[in-house]
């Protein structure tokens, strides 16, 4: 089961899973599940830096 963090988007979110799933394929022989993803926030690198 995969979260796709930080995506701007659903179709980047899913374009990020695809490419991850596929890795896993190849080298680990598993399959995952996109749960979701958590869409990018610009603020957040300023909320750490606080």
């Amino acid at each position: 089961m995969t979260i796709v963090n930080q995506a701007a988007s659903l179709k980047e979110a899913q374009t990020t899973f695809d490419k991850f799933n596929a890795a896993c394929r190849h080298f680990l022989n598993l399959d995952s599940v996109l749960l979701g993803h958590v869409r990018n926030d610009k603020k957040f690198p300023e909320a750490v830096y606080q």
